[in-house]
C-alpha cells in the first residue's frame, strides 16, 4: 500500500514495479493523477480518500506524504480495527523520526522512517537512478531489521540512524542533493560576468567539469578527488579570487571563503598552511562587513 503519489511516491511506484513488487492499493487525493497511476499499475486499487485502517492483505505500507501530515495520516490509519498489525509501515521523510508513526506503533505495527537518499523533482527520474542508492533508517530494533531487509530487496544500501541526529542526517542530504545546484548557479553567474561582450554560455562550459568531479567521487576518497588552490595551499590564487569576487559583489565572497577553509581541511594540508589560509580568508571576510 502506498499513500501519496507525488514526486517521491510516483518514482517509488515505478521502482517497486521494476523490482516486481505487487502494489495492491494506492491512496492519492488528487484525482488528476489517477489516470497516470492506472497506466502504471492497471490492477491496483486507486483510492482518493484514506481508509481508517491498513487493509488486511497489506505487508508493507509506505507514507509518501508531506512531513506535516505524517502524524495525522498515522492517526487516521490507527483509528479503526488494525487489520494488518504485522505490516511494515514507514514514512519517507528525511527529517522526521519514528515517533511520527506512534499511533501505529501502539497498535502493533513495525513502523519508522526509511528515507531514500536521492534527489526528487517533479519530473520522473530515469528508472536506473533509484538502483543502488543509500537510505536512512530510523526506528526500534524490530523495525530496523525489517526495513533493512526491505531496502536490500529493492536494491538499496541501508544506513541505521540515531534518532536524535535525524536533522544532521537530513542536512547531509541537503549538502549533497541541493547545494551542488546552488554552487553551479553561482559558478554560471561568475563565468558570465567574466565573458567578453557578446559571448554567452548556458552552463555547458562548466558541466563537463562537474561531471568529471562526480565521476572521480565514485572511484576515490573525497580528499583525493579534491583539486584547486585550496587543495594545494595556493595563497596567491586564493587572494586573487577573493579580490575579484569582492569587486564582482554579491554573496560569492562569503561562500568562497567558507568552502575554501573547508577544502583546506579536507585536503589535510599542513597545520601552518591551514592557518595561513584561515587568516587570509578571515581578513577578506572581515573587510566585507
Amino acid at each position: 500500500m502506498l499513500i501519496g503519489a507525488g514526486r517521491v511516491g510516483m518514482n517509488l511506484l515505478r521502482h517497486l514495479k521494476r523490482r516486481n513488487f505487487v502494489i495492491q492499493t494506492i491512496v492519492e487525493p488528487d484525482l488528476e493523477r489517477h489516470a497516470s497511476l492506472r497506466s502504471i499499475l492497471p490492477d491496483a486499487r486507486v483510492l482518493s480518500t484514506l481508509p481508517t485502517g491498513i487493509p488486511h492483505d497489506t505487508d508493507i505500507c509506505i507514507l509518501c506524504v508531506p512531513d506535516e501530515t505524517i502524524r495525522p495520516t498515522a492517526e487516521q490509519l490507527a483509528q479503526g480495527h488494525m487489520e494488518a498489525p504485522s505490516a511494515l509501515v514507514f514514512h519517507v521523510s528525511g527529517l522526521r523520526d519514528a515517533s511520527e508513526l506512534q499511533p501505529l506503533i501502539d497498535r502493533g505495527a513495525a513502523a519508522g522512517g526509511l528515507h531514500p537518499m536521492q534527489s526528487f523533482t517533479e519530473a520522473p527520474l530515469p528508472v536506473e537512478v533509484l538502483e543502488d542508492i543509500g537510505c536512512g533508517i530510523v526506528g526500534d530494533d524490530t523495525f530496523q531489521l525489517r526495513a533493512q531487509a526491505f531496502a536490500e530487496s529493492v536494491g538499496w544500501r541501508p544506513l541505521r540512524l540515531r534518532a536524535d541526529q535525524k536533522a544532521l542526517y537530513h542536512a547531509a542530504c541537503v549538502f549533497a542533493g541541493n547545494f551542488p545546484v546552488v554552487l553551479a548557479a553561482l559558478a554560471d553567474q561568475l563565468l558570465c560576468a567574466a565573458l567578453e561582450e557578446g559571448e554567452t554560455t548556458q552552463g555547458e562550459h562548466l558541466r563537463p567539469m562537474i561531471e568529471t568531479v562526480l565521476h572521480r567521487l565514485r572511484t576515490v576518497p573525497v580528499e583525493q578527488a579534491l583539486s584547486g588552490p585550496a587543495a594545494r595551499g595556493d595563497l596567491l590564487a586564493i587572494g586573487k579570487h577573493l579580490a575579484a569576487l569582492r569587486d564582482h559583489g554579491g554573496e560569492a565572497v562569503s561562500a568562497y571563503a567558507d568552502l575554501t577553509r573547508a577544502a583546506a581541511r579536507i585536503a589535510k594540508l599542513p597545520a601552518d598552511v591551514q592557518r595561513d589560509i584561515d587568516a587570509l580568508v578571515h581578513s577578506w571576510v572581515r573587510s566585507e562587513h
